[in-house]
C-alpha cells in the first residue's frame, strides 16, 4: 500500500511540475511579446542560453535584458502554430512576424523551438529548425542593405553588428531609408 502511494505522490508531483513549467512558459511568452521585460525578469534563470544554427551564447538577465530590447524594436509579433510538453522542455512551432523579417523577406518566420525550464525558470532557448527561412533571400537582402548604407550613409555603418536597442533602431532606419530611396 505503501508503494502505491509513494508512486502515486510522485506522479502527482511530477504532473504538477510539468504543468507549473508549462504555466512558467507561457507567462513568460505571453510578456515577452505583449508586457515588457520586467514581466518575464521573474521566469529567467540566472543564466539564459540561445542557441541557434551552431550558435550559442550565453546571457545574464541583463545581457538579455539588452538582447530583448533590440528584439522588441522591431515590433515582433507571434503566433504559436503547435506545442508539446515534456517534463522541463516546452517543443513550440511559432510564427513570428516583424519589421525586420518583412525587410528581408522571411515574414512570418516560423520556427521550431524548444524552450528549457528548470525550476520554474527558462534556461535555455533552442532554435531548432527554421521552417520558413529562405536564407539566400535573407542574405541578399541583408547584404545589398549594409552595402548600400556603408556607400550612402556611413553614419549607420555597422548597425548589422549593433545588438542594442540603438543599434536595432539604426537598424530601422537604414531600412527606411533604403526603402525611401
Amino acid at each position: 500500500m505503501r508503494q502505491i502511494l509513494f508512486i502515486a505522490l510522485l506522479i502527482l508531483a511530477t504532473s504538477c511540475n510539468r504543468a507549473d513549467n508549462f504555466s512558467t512558459y507561457t507567462k513568460f511568452i505571453e510578456g515577452y511579446y505583449n508586457k515588457g521585460f520586467d514581466s518575464i525578469s521573474d521566469y529567467l534563470s540566472d543564466t539564459i542560453t540561445i542557441k541557434d544554427d551552431g550558435y550559442e551564447k550565453k546571457y545574464t538577465k541583463s545581457d538579455f535584458q539588452v538582447y530583448y530590447q533590440w528584439d522588441s524594436v522591431f515590433q515582433p509579433t507571434h503566433e504559436i502554430l503547435e506545442i508539446y510538453r515534456c517534463d522541463s522542455i516546452i517543443d513550440i512551432v511559432v510564427s513570428i512576424s516583424s519589421k525586420r523579417f518583412e525587410f528581408l523577406e522571411n515574414n512570418p518566420m516560423i520556427t521550431r523551438q524548444n524552450i528549457y525550464l528548470s525550476e520554474g525558470k527558462v534556461t535555455v532557448i533552442e532554435f531548432v529548425e527554421s521552417k520558413s527561412a529562405d536564407w539566400k533571400v535573407w542574405k541578399e537582402r541583408r547584404d545589398s542593405l549594409v552595402k548600400w548604407i556603408d556607400n550612402n550613409h556611413k553614419e549607420l555603418s555597422g548597425f548589422i553588428y549593433d545588438m542594442t536597442k540603438e543599434g536595432a533602431e539604426d537598424y530601422l532606419k537604414a531600412i527606411d531609408l533604403y526603402q525611401n530611396e
